[in-house]
């Protein structure tokens, strides 16, 4: 394999210049990495940047450099572009659910303001600012993560394991309120609860097992190019997808029963409260079981560098739409203050 360098200038105007643009480097020695070799390339001192900064100073600089493959090794630029490609993908999503997430909070501020932030505290203000505020701290840090250029595997991990964790609770939390308003339509009944919070720790305790298994499990490592950003895992056990299969399961089972009580009790009601609190169920589920659905399937029958490619945007919707179905029953509670539920009274 071979480095050129057409476009570097030398501190010093002196012939050497014309011979570091036509430079050819080989880099085929098979007993170490392409990584390794071409660290090397750009840690020597010979070598300027086109800023006029000595090259060994950032990695990043191999950007601006022509790598070309003999004809024995097309297959692993091949891979190595094609890794890249997925990557850039991965962070034009978490990009856009920043932005959506940043959208949305706008959108819902005042009302926010108004019915929660004016309330006096209580479970359901708890459970909302837990399952709103911790999407503005991991979904920044993951961006960051894959995009931060020089970072070691230590602090990769760190990072890695400090988003996980935040969107473990805020995707909790959002779950919670999706209990609280299954709660809600079942009239109060105190069996119900129960039933409900014996579902919850059943299936949110070996979610929080399997996501430590899997943190456990990751590495990471150097990237089979330097121009690829950001923290690399190399390897992880794909015990992850059990989590989704799990939330799915509690869901579907939540769906049912608001399903039920809904033939049951609400068919005929014109009541706008219950309405509201059936419909931003029903849309909750639909929404969230769809992407869901769509990211056990790029797990299981995608490459594993698309492990990422649906998680920021899973994460940001389960926030949306769970705190939304909050402010929409405060809101309409407000002009029906004689129909008592639990969630939607600003207590």
């Amino acid at each position: 394999m071979f480095l050129m360098s057409p476009g570097l200038t030398a501190s010093n105007p002196a012939p050497d210049v014309d011979f570091l643009r036509r430079r050819k480097i080989r880099l085929d020695n098979p007993e170490r990495s392409l990584t390794d070799q071409l660290d090397n390339v750009l840690h020597s001192p010979s070598l300027v940047d086109l800023k006029g900064r000595s090259a060994n100073a950032s990695l990043i600089e191999v950007e601006d450099w022509e790598i070309q493959l003999p004809k024995s090794t097309p297959s692993l630029m091949d891979s190595a572009l094609k890794i890249a490609d997925i990557r850039q993908s991965v962070q034009y999503v978490n990009v856009a659910s920043l932005a959506v997430l940043v959208y949305d909070y706008f959108q819902t501020l005042e009302l926010e303001v108004e019915l929660v932030w004016k309330s006096s505290w209580s479970i359901s203000k708890v459970v909302f600012l837990l399952a709103r505020y911790p999407t503005f701290v991991d979904v920044p840090l993951i961006l960051y993560y894959t995009l931060n250029q020089g970072m070691s595997y230590d602090t990769c991990s760190v990072v890695n394991a400090v988003t996980s964790w935040s969107t473990a609770v805020g995707i909790g939390m959002a779950e919670v309120i999706l209990l609280l308003r299954t709660y809600a339509l079942w009239n109060n009944s105190r069996k119900v609860l129960i039933a409900l919070i014996v579902l919850y720790i059943s299936i949110y305790t070996p979610v929080v097992v399997v996501l430590a298994i899997f943190l456990r499990s990751l590495q990471h490592g150097a990237p089979p190019l330097p121009i690829i950003r950001g923290c690399y895992p190399v390897s992880g056990s794909n015990i992850l997808f059990a989590d989704f299969v799990l939330l799915m399961l509690y869901e579907s089972t939540v769906m049912v029963l608001t399903i039920w009580i809904g033939v049951k009790r609400y068919l005929h009601s014109r009541n706008r409260l219950v309405m509201t609190l059936y419909r931003d169920g029903v849309s909750y589920f639909i929404y969230i079981f769809m992407i869901s659905c769509s990211y056990i399937i790029v797990l299981l029958a995608c490459p594993p560098e698309y492990v990422d490619l649906l998680n920021t945007f899973q994460r940001v919707m389960h926030s949306i739409l769970s705190t939304r179905i909050l402010l929409h029953v405060r809101d309409t509670a407000r002009a029906q203050t004689s129909f008592t539920f639990p969630i939607a009274l600003n207590k």
